[in-house]
């Protein structure tokens, strides 16, 4: 029985105007409040004396032996006096407690506890309703899945949420299956991928804990075998991976799961399997290096790879400029910031400067020394950056910037051909200032060469930078004139 106690503390005499004689008579009921606890949750209701005799003679009719039948109080001729009314009160209460404690004919005294009606309204935390209601928009108006899985992924991590294993379990197993549905493209991928991911979710070791307990069979739902493929999306390929390693680490017999997760598929396997190995690989369908391109124009060419937990980010620009100007944009901090879209600020100190970048709403701090080579045709320099209040989190950046042909002058304001190529890696918490732009949420780097390249051709290279009514800039703003003047 779901029902644990009951107490009748109160009770409460309700008018009721007689239907035949409504203008001369009026007759007093008198309700019982009980408060019944649960499991769950604790609510009140209200019951006449009648229906304490009517729930009597139910369970007679069943159990007729029962010995709890000879504490019910009898009937009164003077029902409404104050004695009567509080000897009731108490054997009622005493009875029903019999019935509990006895788990007297549980179903029909559930019936008149309403128990089942209000264990279905058990209260869940905000979050929790959240995802509740999620859960029954997504499968009740199936034609509008995308509309629900944006409005989703933008709600719940828009702050720190928490869910229950339960809560949590239910989510996923929604999820799972529709990462093979074509209609939802990679939202649930990107869904799951989020909730299991430390910077994404306060409580992800939770979600891990249950989704790594999920059977094989529900897991090779996610057709995790074209996401390794590339063939849904191809942004999506990397975090089919992380999972599966996470599936991998914590089976038994690891790599036996994941190939039955991939159901023996050679070519995702062979991926899966040289994933990370210097040797040349297939990663996905349309590359067949470890290197990952971002933008391929011929003026411009922008690409990344990941290797042994660094983030590598190269490319080149070829323009018309001349050394001078293009060496400006980068070491000029008015001029860094019009082309730099993730970077807020930009101070010379003694050793270099001091970098400020905002990414994913969170503010990342760099002290940077800077080095600066120069040749007849060539000029190197070189950031070499250690996030503050966290000296393994490191990037450095080293921009060459050469000319090629068209001008055999020494002067480096001369105008001609110029090639610049650039070397970015980034360490530990670093790399969160590219990570987004890397996964495919976000085009900050890509808008950000594409605007040094207009910039370096004194082009008008507005189009795709910042805006002037910037909250986070702001904030920053705010912050620095708070702790650093």
């Amino acid at each position: 029985m779901e029902a644990v106690d009951v107490l009748i503390n109160s009770t409460s005499t309700k008018n009721q105007t007689s239907f035949l004689h409504r203008t001369y008579t009026v007759s007093f009921t008198k309700l019982y409040h009980i408060k019944v606890y649960t499991k769950n949750n604790t609510y009140i209701i209200e019951k006449r004396f009648c229906q304490f005799h009517d729930l009597w003679h139910k369970i007679k009719a069943v159990s007729p032996l029962c010995p709890v039948l000879s504490n019910f109080p009898k009937k009164s001729c003077f029902p409404m006096s104050r004695n009567v009314i509080c000897l009731r009160k108490k054997a009622l209460e005493g009875w029903l407690k019999d019935l509990i404690s006895y788990n007297i004919e549980p179903g029909l005294v559930s019936e008149f506890l309403n128990v089942n009606k209000f264990i279905e309204k058990e209260e869940f935390t905000p979050d929790e309703q959240l995802v509740l209601t999620f859960i029954e928009k997504i499968t009740t108006e199936s034609r509008k899945k995308i509309a629900f899985l944006d409005k989703f992924e933008k709600e719940f991590f828009l702050r720190r949420r928490a869910m229950n294993p339960e809560i949590t379990a239910s989510l996923l197993t929604l999820l799972i299956p529709m990462c093979a549905d074509p209609s939802c493209m990679s939202k649930p991928m990107d869904i799951i991928s989020k909730l299991l991911n430390r910077d994404f979710y306060r409580y992800f070791d939770c979600v891990q804990k249950v989704f790594v307990s999920l059977p094989i069979k529900i897991l090779k739902q996610m057709n995790f075998k074209d996401y390794i493929k590339q063939k849904i999306n191809p942004d999506s390929q990397r975090r089919a991976y992380e999972i599966l390693e996470l599936i991998r680490v914590n089976s038994e017999d690891g790599q036996v799961a994941i190939t039955e997760i991939l159901e023996n598929d050679q070519d995702s396997l062979r991926i899966y399997n040289n994933w990370g190995s210097c040797e040349e690989k297939k990663v996905s369908s349309a590359y067949s290096s470890d290197v990952i391109p971002l933008i391929k124009r011929k003026d411009l060419h922008l690409e990344y790879k990941i290797s042994e937990k660094v983030i590598i980010v190269g490319g080149f620009m070829e323009v018309t400029s001349s050394i001078c100007k293009i060496c400006d944009l980068f070491i000029d901090s008015n001029l860094r910031r019009k082309w730099d879209l993730a970077m807020e600020d930009m101070k010379e100190t003694d050793a270099g400067y001091k970098m400020t970048y905002v990414a994913d709403k969170n503010i990342y701090n760099f002290e940077c020394d800077t080095d600066i080579e120069e040749d007849n045709n060539w000029t190197r320099i070189t950031f070499k950056g250690t996030l503050i209040d966290c000296p393994n989190s490191k990037f450095s950046s080293t921009f060459l910037i050469e000319k090629i042909q068209g001008n055999d002058s020494d002067e480096f304001e001369e105008v001609g051909k110029i090639r610049c190529s650039w070397n970015l890696e980034y360490r530990g918490k670093a790399s969160k200032v590219v990570m987004l732009d890397i996964v495919g949420e976000d085009n900050k780097l890509q808008n950000s060469f594409i605007l040094l390249l207009e910039a370096a051709q004194e082009n008008d290279f507005f189009i795709c930078g910042r805006t002037k009514n910037n909250s986070i800039h702001e904030a920053v703003q705010r912050k620095n004139k708070k702790w650093y003047k």
